[in-house]
């Protein structure tokens, strides 16, 4: 079970959810795995949702997939097989994404739902084969490989918004910079541990969790604004681009800070006004082999001081910046960091002053 404020399945749903495979299995007689996973079992369910258990039978053939009722609840079945958990499980050995080869990052949404569905799920029963494939899974690697997906998305969708924005496409800007937002939340989630499939709980999950919960009044003023169509162009740029700017905030944290293992907090984003600020365009991704800063449709490797010297760039006084929450792991003189920014300055992916607030 990957970290997370939840904690494990809630023992009553996990009791009824084995009372259900008891009652599925009197037709069903060669279960070789069956587990209980999805949103009502995360603590994320509504007044509809279904208890889903996910089975695969010993002799692989196709298992009933179906829902019935049990003691006022409904279950749903979904049926895998032993080659895809095997084939999950494989891509998910080890983390090794390189700018070059993003292959382990090619999941069909089908697949990788089911992914997050095991590294999530809690196990009912296993036969022996089953078992091993389903602790061969590297729930770690998983996180990471979430945390990539949708830093990548966030970076690609970032340079999306200072294309829109400088073009007079105010509308493309926020539909953009929306969802650059909404991946980054998903960033930030996987860099403390909490991972799960589905965007439209993304914010209840963010409200839920400690080490994120503090972000959620800025998240939502940024994504509920409420301004008219015909509202100022300066406005609606001016969202897009601090949406912009707290993804850049969100993704940077989660691959810093979260990546060797779930961060405990991610840092409150008050960005200044009156200091170098990081381009809201570029962002950080993570490599196995290294850090990447990127933007403007090229990247450049970085050190791990460097990309948080970058991230620390929120708009303060350059005679506060070494009190920021990024630079916290280094210990730099001022005459060091004022160096390094001027070499971030020629990359382009620093701004001063920042653009409105």
């Amino acid at each position: 079970m990957i970290p997370g404020p939840a904690g494990p399945i809630a023992d009553d749903l996990r009791a009824l959810a084995g009372r259900a495979l008891e009652r599925y299995a009197q037709g069903e007689v060669r279960i070789g795995f069956a587990m209980v996973s999805g949103s009502r079992a995360m603590g994320l369910g509504h007044a509809l949702s279904d208890l889903d258990l996910y089975v695969v039978r010993t002799d692989d053939a196709p298992a009933r997939a179906g829902t019935f009722a049990l003691e006022g609840q409904t279950i749903q079945v979904t049926p895998l097989d032993t080659a895809r958990i095997r084939r999950l499980a494989a891509q998910a050995d080890g983390y090794r994404v390189t700018a070059r080869d993003r292959s382990q990052q090619d999941f069909t949404q089908s697949d990788y739902k089911v992914l997050l569905r095991l590294a999530n799920g809690a196990l009912l029963y296993a036969d022996a084969e089953h078992r091993e494939l389903f602790e061969r899974l590297d729930r770690e690697t998983v996180r990471r490989l979430v945390v990539m997906r949708h830093a990548t998305y966030a970076v690609e969708l970032q340079e999306d918004v200072r294309g829109t924005v400088e073009s007079g496409d105010l509308m493309t800007a926020m539909v953009s910079s929306q969802r650059t937002l909404m991946h980054a939340v998903e960033c930030a989630l996987g860099g403390v541990g909490e991972v799960y499939d589905h965007e439209k709980v993304a914010l209840r999950r963010l409200a839920r969790h400690p080490g994120t919960a503090h972000l959620l009044p800025e998240v939502w003023r940024l994504l509920h604004p409420g301004v008219a169509v015909d509202a100022p162009a300066g406005e609606l740029a001016g969202i897009a681009r601090r949406r912009a700017l707290l993804a850049s905030h969100l993704v940077g944290y989660a691959v810093l800070d979260g990546w060797d293992g779930p961060a405990a907090r991610v840092p409150p984003f008050t960005p200044g006004q009156r200091g170098p600020v990081r381009r809201y365009d570029y962002g950080l991704l993570r490599f196995a082999n290294g850090i990447a800063l990127t933007g403007e449709d090229k990247g450049a490797r970085v050190s791990e001081a460097m990309a948080r010297l970058w991230l620390a760039l929120d708009g303060r006084p350059f005679d506060e910046i070494a009190s920021s929450p990024a630079l916290r792991p280094l210990d730099a003189a001022p005459a060091v960091l004022a160096g390094a920014l001027e070499k971030l300055r020629a990359t382009g992916a620093v701004e001063q002053p920042p653009p409105g607030a």
